[in-house]
């Protein structure tokens, strides 16, 4: 069909504006955000029903699928049987317009020397935040379900353009506010004189963060320093943080993906009752065939949470007058534990866990099966085994997933 052409525009607006000063010995910075950005992405394409009314014309321009490409110049496609007017006729323009905007207020001060303890002053960081986020995704009619392809047995498919499954047009706003302070504490300073004791630093901060969509979430953390000497130091910190769900997890309406899987369930059934000849390699027990997944956003979704540690050994040995450079090696251990992951568990374990459920009883209700035929249901009694139906379709929204560490 010659070269398939992709434009791609992208448009991105930024304005920004603040204030800052000083008050009784706070700074002070106040800032007002706003940015866009606009993508255009058009492709030419394959509409189906043009395809196909072109094949069955019964004049001398009907579209012959057969005829081969040129292999002088693949580029160019073989106009020899098929001329550029027929080819013309279905090909098409599709793509996408997305749009997100982001308009954020904030107010921070900080004072170094907030109180004093003796080991010297104490530091404040701390503010407040406001941000509005948005989001639009805008599909070609072909590919939003407005103009459907259905084919000459009457089935019907959302897309008409080809290689392209359906996806619908969505949407989606929050709002979020958020307050966050830090202190700095000096608990040992070299002036105090302490044996084995350089000096001993505390980090003290927090964050909250509350969601129009799911409430309010926190994160604190603790830092420590110790410096026995001026060439050593012990360093270690313990927090809490946390992740939102982005706007697409949240609000994507139902869409259509196409991937191989296999259907264990249906082939084990094929396998007790000796038509699939048992094979070497326990996955590969029967072949895998295109399933259509169905994913969506979840607005149940909560947040991804974790629990951090580190600790860890820094060290500056003064080896040489410091105009040739400092040497600093550090020795780090971290770990992180996180929980409510937020992803797809994905269709091969969709299908994974039908086939297990059904061995005691059950079933996957994210596994969506046509009834039994007569001859699927005849197969089941002869293995011992639930029947199986046809797999139509896969159900696989965003969850929040099982812990990581």
């Amino acid at each position: 069909l010659g070269n398939r052409g992709v434009d791609v525009e992208n448009v991105s607006t930024r304005f920004v504006g603040g204030l800052r000063g000083e008050w009784r010995g706070y700074d002070w910075e106040t800032g007002l955000l706003y940015s866009m950005s606009r993508t255009e992405d058009v492709m030419d394409a394959v509409s189906m029903t043009g395809l196909q009314a072109a094949i069955n014309r019964t004049t001398p321009d009907a579209y012959n699928p057969f005829a081969g490409g040129d292999l002088n110049s693949p580029k160019d496609g073989d106009f020899t049987v098929n001329n550029a007017d027929t080819i013309n006729s279905f090909m098409v323009k599709a793509g996408r317009t997305s749009r997100t905007e982001l308009m954020q207020w904030d107010f921070h001060i900080s004072r170094p020397d907030l109180f004093q303890l003796p080991g010297g002053d104490v530091g404040l960081a701390a503010g407040v935040e406001a941000r509005r986020e948005t989001f639009r995704e805008t599909r070609d009619d072909r590919l939003n379900g407005t103009i459907n392809f259905t084919d000459l047995t009457g089935q019907t498919f959302q897309s008409d353009i080809m290689g392209v499954t359906f996806t619908p047009n969505s949407s989606g706003a929050r709002n979020v506010y958020s307050t966050f302070a830090e202190l700095a504490v000096p608990i040992v300073s070299p002036e105090m004189n302490v044996p084995f004791v350089k000096s001993i630093d505390m980090q003290l901060a927090g964050r909250v963060e509350h969601y129009s969509l799911f409430g309010t979430v926190g994160a604190p953390k603790i830092a420590l320093s110790y410096r026995p000497t001026d060439w050593l130091m012990f360093r270690g910190a313990w927090s809490k943080g946390f992740r939102a769900p982005n706007l697409m997890q949240l609000h994507q309406p139902d869409f259509e993906r196409s991937n191989s899987r296999r259907d264990y369930a249906a082939c084990a059934v094929q396998l007790k009752i000796g038509a699939i000849p048992t094979l070497t390699t326990s996955n590969e027990y029967c072949t895998s065939e295109s399933r259509v997944e169905r994913r969506s956003g979840n607005l149940d979704l909560k947040p991804e949470r974790s629990k951090n540690f580190t600790a860890g050994v820094v060290f500056e040995p003064k080896l040489w007058p410091s105009k040739y450079g400092v040497l600093t090696a550090t020795v780090d251990y971290w770990r992180i534990d996180q929980t409510d992951l937020v992803g797809i568990f994905g269709g091969t374990n969709q299908l994974i866990m039908d086939y297990y459920l059904r061995q005691i009883g059950s079933s996957n209700p994210n596994v969506v099966r046509a009834a039994p035929d007569a001859q699927q249901i005849a197969d089941g009694q002869a293995a011992g085994l639930a029947p199986v139906g046809n797999l139509v379709s896969i159900n696989d929204v965003y969850l929040n997933l099982q812990p990581r560490t």
